[in-house]
């Protein structure tokens, strides 16, 4: 009984931490950044990268080789990854979070992605196949999930769907994460709140 007497408080507590969030701005105390609202994570790289952590333009690309951009990668001209959006609401907030994560396409897909990327045309109804490539901490096993990529229209990142629904983050993009998980996200990737 005490037990989730401490877990309602604490869940209490978090939650009107992201509520002050979420309606202005504050100091991070670990980046000594300030922020204005919720904000979303964004993961640089697939983990499966290897090479410099440095953006070429996308007018560079090359499907030959190692690439990565802010919004393609390609790694020895076989692996081709796209930069998407997965949104996990947050229970008790009309807020979601939004990690910008990276997901593997197949050379066709992706090859299909870059031309429609500038018209922005894409969406309606397209969806592809991939691999979720990153580690996101605080959570189980992440990398290399299945998933489902999802093209938007207008330029926007693809959304991405992990498709194995017993994986804890699978459950939280579906059934939502409470304020507490959503503060150690935050801290697992260096904002203190």
């Amino acid at each position: 009984m005490f037990r989730k007497l401490r877990e309602n408080r604490a869940e209490l507590k978090a939650k009107a931490t992201l509520k002050v969030m979420a309606e202005g701005s504050w100091n991070c105390s670990k980046c000594d950044k300030e922020h204005t609202g919720l904000f979303d994570l964004a993961f640089f790289k697939p983990d499966a990268w290897e090479g410099p952590e440095e953006y070429a333009s996308n007018s560079d690309l090359s499907l030959d080789g190692n690439f990565l951009s802010e919004d393609f990668c390609i790694i020895n001209g076989e692996n081709f990854l796209i930069r998407c959006v997965l949104m996990i609401p947050i229970y008790g907030l009309d807020e979601s979070l939004g990690l910008g994560v990276w997901s593997t396409l197949s050379r066709k897909n992706f090859e299909t992605y870059v031309e429609e990327f500038d018209q922005g045309h894409q969406g309606d109804g397209v969806e592809w196949t991939g691999w979720f490539m990153n580690r996101i901490k605080p959570f189980s096993e992440t990398y290399a999930l299945p998933c489902r990529v999802y093209p938007q229209k207008n330029r926007q990142r693809p959304h991405i769907l992990i498709s194995d629904e017993e994986n804890e983050l699978g459950q939280l993009q579906r059934n939502g994460m409470s304020a507490v998980r959503t503060l150690e996200l935050y801290r697992a990737h260096g904002h203190s709140i």
